[in-house]
C-alpha cells in the first residue's frame, strides 16, 4: 500500500471575484503536472501531496568477485526494446572500480550477459565493460550525433571527460578535459530538446551553515549548458577556489558555476545536497524530476564513530526549467519500507515505463556514509504516470480554479484517484467567470474510481474542440480524491474537419417528465431536431431554424405535436443539418 505524505497545505479560497482578472495559460497537448501553480489560479481545502513509489523488490546485489566489495552509481534507460542498466561495481580489497553491464525484458528480472571483452582473474567470462575512469559515470543517448558516437559516457578522470560509443558497449575516449576543475562523483548531462542544448549537473560545493553555528562546506549540484559536449566548457573563475581535495590536486567546483540545489534555511544544519540525478520527463517539456540524496551529517569523533559518518535519504525536487528546483522536504523513499536494512539511498539516473508505471531504481546501503564495511544493493520502485505530486481533497470536499486556458485539442482528460465516497466534477468557465452554456458544475458527469486519462463528459458531452480560442477556466469540485495531471488532447473521435456537430445522449435517460437533448454545434446553418416513434413516424419537432456555432439544447416533455402524452417505450432523435444527419435513442418510461 503506499502511504500519502503531505507537504504543503493550499488555502486560497476560490473568491468569485478572482474570475475577472486573470493570468492567461497557453497548454499545449501534453500532460499538465499539478506541482506547481502554472496553471492553479486557487484552490479551497485542497492540498498538494508528494507520493512515494511502491516498493517492488530487490533486483540485483553483488554476487561476482568483482562485486565483492559494493555496487555503486549507476543508471538504466529502455533502448529498442530493451532495458539496459550500465553499473559501478568495487572489488575487494584492492577498491578497483569498474563498469558493468546488465539488460532486463521486464524491469524486475536483471540478467549480467557474458560480455568476454575484459580479462578478471584469467577469465574474460564477465559483463564488464572495457572502460576505465576515477569513479561516477553516467550514459545518454545523444538523438544529434552519428551513429558512431550515439552513446555518450560522462566520467572522471581527474578532470571531466566523455566517452562517445556506437552501441554502449565499448566506448572511446575524447581526450579533452572538459573542466579543469573536481566534480566528485555521479555527475550526469543530456540532451535538453527545450532548450536545445546539452545540461550537465555536477556535485559541487559550498560553505553551509554547520551544527555550531559556523559553516563548512557541503555539497551542492551545480548546472551548466554546452552546444558541444565533448568541447571544453565554460565557467566563471572565481578569486578563491576550493581545494577540497588538497593543494597537490585541481580544485572542486564551487561558485563557478550556476547553483541550483543546496541546502537552505529550511533544512537541519550540515545537510549535503549529495547527487543531482535530475531527469528530462518524458510525458511533459516543461518537468524536470529530480531525486537527490540528502545527506544528514553525523559529529565526527570523538563525539561520533567514524569520519563523514551519516544516513542519506531521497527527497523528490521538481523544475519547469531545470534550473528553479522546488524541493519536497519529506522523502521521497522513507527508511520504514526497508525495515533496518537500509541507511543510504541513492536513486539511479533514468526511469523505464513500464505500463501503466515508471519503474524507479534504487541503491540502498545496510551501513551508513562512515562505515567503511559497506554494502549495497539495487532496489526497484514503481511510480504512477503522473504520480509524483498530487493535488488532494479529504472527507470535506475541496474546490480548484485554474487560470484562464487557451488550450489545444478536443477533449479533457483527468488522471486521478477516488476513495470511498470520493468524486470529481468539473466546470467550465468563461474568462470573466460565467459558466460555459453547457459545460457547467450542474452539467458535469461524475468521475470516480481509478483512471489515467478519464474522459471529462457533461451530460455526455465530450467534445470540447470549440472552445479551444475562447479563453476558459476549469472549476473542479472533489472529495476524498487525487488529482494527478490533465490533458487537452486531440480525439481522433472528435475530427472538427468531418463533422458538424457533435450530438449528445438525452438527459436523464430513460426519463418519464422530460428529457434534455444538446449538441455542439460547428458550423452555422439551419438545424432540424425531430422525435420518431419505433414506427418511423414523426412525434414532435423541437428545433427548425438557423443557429450559431455553440453549445444548443432543447427539452422534450415526452408529448407529441398535439399535446398527447406519448406512450412508454423506445424514440429516436434526429438533428440534420446541411451537411449530415445523425439518430439517437431514448427510453420513455411512464
Amino acid at each position: 500500500m503506499i502511504r500519502m505524505i503531505t507537504i504543503i497545505v493550499l488555502l486560497a479560497g476560490v473568491p468569485a471575484s478572482g474570475w475577472l482578472a486573470g493570468v492567461t495559460v497557453t497548454v499545449s497537448d501534453y500532460n499538465q503536472l499539478l506541482f506547481d501553480d502554472k496553471i492553479i489560479d486557487s484552490t479551497y481545502n485542497v492540498q498538494r501531496t508528494a507520493n512515494p513509489p511502491e516498493l517492488m523488490q530487490s533486483v540485483l546485489e553483488p554476487v561476482f568477485p568483482w562485486e565483492s566489495f559494493c555496487l555503486s552509481y549507476f543508471n538504466v534507460m529502455e533502448d529498442a526494446g530493451v532495458y539496459r542498466m550500465w553499473y559501478g561495481a568495487y572489488e575487494a580489497p584492492s577498491m578497483a572500480r569498474r563498469i558493468c553491464y546488465a539488460t532486463s525484458i521486464d524491469g524486475l528480472t536483471w540478467t549480467r550477459p557474458d560480455l568476454g571483452l575484459v580479462t578478471f582473474e584469467g577469465s574474460t567470462s564477465n559483463n564488464i565493460l572495457p572502460v576505465e575512469f576515477d569513479d561516477g559515470g553516467s550514459i545518454f543517448i545523444d538523438p544529434l550525433a552519428p551513429a558512431d558516437s550515439r552513446y555518450k559516457l560522462l566520467g572522471n578522470r581527474l578532470f571531466q571527460y566523455i566517452y562517445e560509443s556506437s552501441d554502449g558497449i565499448n566506448f572511446q575516449l575524447v581526450d579533452i578535459a572538459l573542466l579543469d576543475m573536481m566534480a566528485d562523483s555521479h555527475n550526469l548531462i543530456f540532451y535538453d530538446d527545450r532548450t536545445g542544448t546539452y545540461v550537465a549537473y555536477l556535485r559541487s560545493w559550498n560553505f553551509l551553515p554547520d551544527y555550531d553555528g559556523g559553516t563548512v562546506p557541503n555539497r551542492t549540484v551545480s548546472r551548466l549548458e554546452v552546444n558541444d559536449p565533448t568541447e571544453p566548457w565554460p565557467y566563471n573563475p572565481i578569486d578563491s577556489p576550493f581545494y577540497r581535495f588538497g593543494p597537490e590536486r585541481p580544485p572542486a567546483i564551487s561558485t563557478e558555476l550556476e547553483m541550483v540545489l543546496a541546502a537552505d534555511s529550511l533544512d537541519p544544519p550540515n545537510i549535503d545536497i549529495y547527487n543531482p540525478s535530475v531527469n528530462k520527463y518524458s510525458e511533459a517539456p516543461d518537468v524536470y524530476l529530480a531525486f537527490p540524496s540528502i545527506f544528514e551529517h553525523y559529529p565526527p569523533p570523538p563525539e561520533g564513530q567514524f569520519y563523514s559518518d551519516g544516513v542519506l535519504n531521497v527527497q523528490l525536487a521538481v523544475s519547469r526549467d531545470g534550473i528553479a528546483f522546488e524541493r519536497f522536504r519529506t522523502p521521497y523513499i522513507d527508511f520504514a519500507c526497508f525495515g533496518d536494512s537500509v541507511q543510504q539511498m541513492y536513486m539511479g539516473l533514468g526511469m523505464l515505463r513500464i505500463d501503466d508505471f515508471y519503474y524507479q531504481y534504487l541503491l540502498g546501503y545496510r551501513q551508513t556514509h562512515g562505515n567503511p564495511e559497506q554494502f549495497g544493493r539495487y532496489y526497484c520502485f514503481r511510480q504512477r504516470v503522473d504520480g509524483f505530486v498530487s493535488l488532494d481533497a479529504k472527507a470535506e470536499p475541496g474546490e480548484l480554479l485554474t487560470k484562464i486556458l487557451l488550450f489545444e485539442g478536443n477533449s479533457l482528460r483527468l488522471n486521478y484517484t477516488t476513495s470511498g465516497d470520493g468524486f470529481l466534477v468539473v466546470g467550465m468557465l468563461s474568462a470573466n467567470g460565467d459558466p460555459v452554456v453547457g459545460y457547467s458544475l450542474k452539467n458535469a458527469d461524475t468521475l470516480r474510481g481509478d483512471n489515467l486519462a478519464a474522459i471529462v463528459s457533461w451530460q455526455g458531452r465530450q467534445y470540447v474542440g470549440h472552445l479551444q480560442k475562447q479563453g476558459i477556466r476549469l472549476h473542479l469540485k472533489m472529495r476524498n480524491a487525487k488529482l494527478y495531471s490533465l490533458r487537452f488532447d486531440q480525439n481522433p473521435a472528435f475530427d472538427a474537419d468531418l463533422l458538424d456537430y457533435v450530438l449528445h445522449q438525452n438527459y436523464p435517460n430513460p426519463f418519464n417528465s422530460g428529457t434534455s437533448i444538446s449538441f455542439d454545434l460547428l458550423k452555422s446553418g439551419f438545424a432540424h431536431l425531430d422525435i420518431y416513434n419505433v414506427l418511423g413516424q414523426r412525434v414532435t419537432t423541437l428545433i427548425d431554424g438557423h443557429l450559431d456555432v455553440g453549445v444548443h439544447s432543447a427539452e422534450w416533455n415526452g408529448r407529441d405535436d398535439s399535446g398527447r402524452a406519448a406512450s412508454t417505450g423506445i424514440y429516436f432523435y434526429r438533428l440534420s443539418t446541411a451537411g449530415r444527419t445523425e439518430v439517437k435513442k431514448m427510453l420513455l418510461l411512464r
